[in-house]
């Protein structure tokens, strides 16, 4: 939303919206990013990874490994039933087996103990921010790469400071903006920020049983995803993706206390124990180690993409 926009919709001077927003932004960490569309930009094998070492490893070894890792695009650190947490990507599926095993082999130096990928079939609310470092992976122009990464950067930057850092005219600057747009690369734009001090972000992989009836079960998801209470942030969930391989669901969500979190993982196990019963691997989330937290104005009711008979 422009300023003048978010200045009249509250009733003030665009400069008072203009303080606010950066006191929001130092005191939140935010950050205004675009929503890139990976398949397009030419990354179309997405994985997560549950990770577990033998013993507490070196975090900053751990971390160092990961950002040396061009597919690596976010990588979460967990504490729970597992200690990382990867999401990857990758250009071709032979390209994703070099990455496996080579990170594997990385990470057994480390004290790996456990390593449990999954294919991400579908997302069905949320985002996950790209890194900046990995776009040389895009299938794209060089002049395509270098706007978008000036815009991953923060991309609320006016059009005429946008054509100064590229060394081109203003012009030339929208007319390559409207490009990306029409080849839809860029699939809208959102606000992200640092982990909110004093709750608790917590994220449990799923193992769904046989079902005895799919499509109440993909209904049921829906509704609880969706709905919102009194008793809950407005947006308590953030992601949640559909997954093939060791698991069959992620999901990642903010709560205002560990005992909420677990609370939300039990009620929803009773909502659907009788059509769709499953199991869960759960943690909270400690911090990030590479990558940008995906906390953003989720709207849940416009968001979530429902497939019947898929959960």
């Amino acid at each position: 939303m422009p300023v003048y926009a978010m200045s009249k919709a509250l009733g003030i001077s665009r400069r008072s919206v203009s303080k606010r927003l950066k006191t929001i932004e130092r005191v939140f960490g935010v950050r205004y990013v675009p929503i890139l569309s990976a398949s397009r930009l030419g990354l179309g094998f997405p994985h997560t990874v549950l990770v577990k070492f033998k013993n507490e490893p070196d975090y900053d070894m751990v971390r160092e490994i990961l950002r040396n890792s061009l597919g690596v695009q976010l990588a979460l650190r967990t504490k729970g039933a597992y200690d990382l947490v990867i999401f990857s990507n990758e250009r071709s599926r032979p390209m994703y087996a070099r990455w496996d095993r080579g990170m594997r082999n990385e990470l057994y130096k480390e004290g790996l103990a456990s390593w449990r990928p999954s294919e991400i079939s579908f997302k069905r609310m949320g985002f996950l921010p790209l890194r900046t470092e990995t776009f040389g992976l895009f299938s794209i122009s060089e002049k395509e790469r270098a706007m978008l990464s000036v815009l991953n950067e923060n991309a609320r930057i006016p059009m005429i400071q946008l054509a100064r850092r590229l060394g081109i005219n203003y012009k030339t600057a929208i007319y390559r903006f409207n490009e990306l747009l029409s080849k839809k690369y860029i699939k809208g734009f959102t606000m992200v920020m640092d982990m909110p001090k004093d709750l608790t972000m917590s994220c449990f992989f799923s193992t769904y049983l046989p079902a005895n009836d799919k499509d109440s079960a993909s209904k049921i998801l829906k509704r609880f995803f969706t709905s919102r209470n009194d008793n809950s942030l407005k947006s308590r969930y953030l992601m949640r993706i559909s997954l093939i391989g060791s698991y069959d669901s992620y999901t990642l969500g903010i709560f205002e206390t560990p005992r909420a979190a677990r609370d939300d993982v039990a009620n929803l196990r009773s909502m659907l124990k009788n059509v769709a019963p499953f199991s869960v691997k759960y943690a909270h989330v400690v911090g990030t180690l590479v990558g940008t937290l995906p906390i953003n104005n989720t709207d849940p009711k416009k968001e979530y993409k429902e497939h019947i008979g898929i959960y």
